[in-house]
């Protein structure tokens, strides 16, 4: 190998570097918080509360933990309208207004081989979404009006 060649090797080694930690340092720059609920499951959620996390959120990933999760936090209550794009998994969503369930949809459904992609929308207005994985709310008995302890 030649000079010019171990230069460009390097280069590119660099390169790929610079992109990995990129990726990485995306990945993991969101806040991290527990959130309990009224049966003292806890949820570790990452927080979404710019407009870039929140477009991404769970997308890509390719699993979610049972007790983990991404809270999506608001400014203003509103109807909140998600869709699974992007996502390898089922997931349940959970609707909060004043750290109080008031509703959720289980087992949304991975687009999977279809162009059809699942899409929910909360039934009132509320500030926070909380994705969780598919069978939370059932294995934990969820019912709205649940309340929730979120240390934001």
């Amino acid at each position: 190998m030649n000079r010019f060649q171990k230069s460009g090797l390097i280069v590119v080694i660099l390169l790929i570097v610079a992109v990995i930690s990129v990726i990485v340092v995306n990945t993991n720059d969101m806040e991290k918080i527990s959130i309990t609920f009224q049966n003292n499951a806890i949820i570790n959620a990452e927080v979404a509360v710019d407009l870039k996390d929140q477009v991404i959120g769970l997308s890509g990933r390719e699993s979610l933990d049972p007790d983990s999760g991404m809270l999506f936090v608001y400014e203003s209550e509103d109807i909140r309208n998600f869709w699974m794009r992007g996502m390898n998994f089922p997931i349940d969503i959970i609707w909060i207004k004043d750290d109080t369930v008031v509703g959720f949809e289980e087992n949304v459904p991975m687009p999977g081989n279809s162009d059809e992609i699942a899409r929910v929308s909360s039934d009132v207005a509320v500030d926070m979404v909380l994705e969780v994985s598919a069978g939370f709310c059932a294995k934990n008995s969820l019912v709205v009006g649940d309340s929730l302890d979120i240390d934001l």
